[in-house]
């Protein structure tokens, strides 16, 4: 017998940008959309429906509870309250195929991205189709940034709903804590070894696009914790197995949203919407925030991996006006082995703000601000990876969004000095 009324969209676990879909045994002619209690949205139908889909017309960028409700003639025909579910906005949904290299932003990523130690970035505005990239084809060791293709393939190998089968559990560990022993249980479960899930892990991450990806035979146990250039301008050592690019983990990023959002190939080869909006709800609720997810204030879905000379990201930020996709591998140098211009820049960043705040002599400044910088290596570290990410950003928008960009950037960097030495911030 048919349910006088059922949602099939949303549902728990996953990510939403305001998409709904329901069924009615007798038709409604209202659809009421609650968030944690208080109405949202309701939207009036020309006549009674017993299927439909509305949406996305976007939710509030945090986890929520949902409840949708059913009205006929004023009158309440069903309710299902779904939780779990991470609002996205509207502009989620908006996927256009990255296609352009704007060169201005081209030229400043290889200006930016010129670190001693090998390094490598991708990024991509699906909203617009631009892109930009440095050093994206190298290779470097993967570390646990492939088990975003170990989770592509598990959702497309499992007919069932994810959260309903034997491998969520070993999944949740896997991408929520990195984990390693879960990795390699879930390799087994859906190849029969690790070295068969790894093989099959590699044949989708190249069908994908993917093609410098190698997911090898799983990992150590007991250890848990035209688009933009695909070319090589540093090529790091690489020991043997398990390696990957830049733009792979930027394309394998990209081929998931945009399944959620009903298209490209990774939908084409069997990764459902729901099964792409599982794996961002996963990938937004990871235990290590990383390089990315510390410095924007919106759901960013993201997968780490750390190794010993290696420190990556690969992340889907979420934002009002579309979603960005970042991919950063580095090694070790990185972070300790700048070019001499960008260590005087990193270490003396606080200068100017010493000068007009404390009222310090030019030397004083200098020596106040290399103290600060010392002090808080990480955190300061962390704001110039993504004020570099958000000055891409904005020269990837034709140079325009740079009119934001920089004085954001000089915002935040005030809001650093105030913060870093525990001094009140005004509103």
């Amino acid at each position: 017998m048919a349910a006088a009324f059922a949602v099939d969209v949303p549902r728990a676990y996953e990510a939403n940008p305001g998409l709904v879909q329901f069924r009615s045994a007798a038709g409604i002619d209202a659809l009421e959309v609650k968030v944690d209690g208080r109405r949202y949205r309701i939207v009036d139908f020309e006549r009674p429906l017993r299927r439909g889909t509305v949406g996305p017309f976007g939710l509030p960028s945090r986890d929520l509870r949902v409840t949708v409700v059913g009205w006929r003639d004023g009158r309440r025909i069903g309710q299902v309250a779904v939780g779990n579910v991470t609002g996205l906005p509207k502009a989620a949904m908006d996927v256009v195929p990255v296609r352009t290299t704007p060169p201005k932003a081209q030229a400043r990523m290889r200006v930016m991205a010129k670190p001693s130690y090998p390094s490598a970035g991708w990024i991509a505005n699906l909203a617009t189709g631009r892109g930009a990239s440095y050093n994206a084809g190298a290779q470097f060791t993967a570390a646990s940034t492939v088990k975003l293709p170990i989770l592509i393939t598990a959702l497309m190998r499992t007919k069932a709903d994810l959260p309903d089968t034997a491998l969520w559990g070993p999944v949740q560990q896997m991408i929520r804590s990195s984990s390693n022993d879960a990795a390699n249980q879930v390799l087994t479960m859906i190849g029969g070894s690790t070295a068969g899930g790894g093989a099959m892990a590699t044949r989708v991450a190249r069908s994908l696009g993917a093609t410098r990806t190698d997911v090898a035979a799983g990992y150590l146990p007991g250890q848990d914790r035209r688009a933009p250039p695909n070319a090589v301008v540093n090529q790091p050592e690489l020991p043997c197995c398990k390696h990957t690019t830049a733009h792979d983990m930027g394309v394998l990023m990209q081929s998931v949203v945009e399944a959620a959002a009903g298209r490209g190939k990774a939908r084409r080869m069997g990764l459902t919407g729901r099964d792409a909006r599982v794996a961002l709800w996963l990938l937004s609720h990871t235990s290590y925030r990383g390089l990315i997810d510390p410095w924007t204030p919106w759901v960013t879905a993201h997968k780490i991996g750390f190794v010993d000379r290696a420190w990556h990201d690969v992340g889907a930020v979420f934002t009002p006006e579309g979603t960005l996709i970042v991919s950063v591998l580095t090694g070790i140098g990185f972070m300790l082995c700048y070019i001499p211009g960008i260590i005087v820049a990193f270490l003396l960043s606080f200068t100017g703000y010493f000068v007009i705040d404390k009222k310090l002599a030019p030397l004083e400044a200098v020596k106040a601000s290399l103290n600060l910088v010392k002090d808080n290596v990480g955190p300061v570290l962390l704001f110039f990876v993504l004020a570099w990410l958000v000055t891409l950003a904005g020269a990837i928008l034709c140079g325009v969004g740079l009119i934001v960009a920089i004085p954001v950037v000089v915002i935040g960097t005030g809001y650093m000095y105030k913060r870093l030495q525990g001094e009140p911030v005004a509103a």
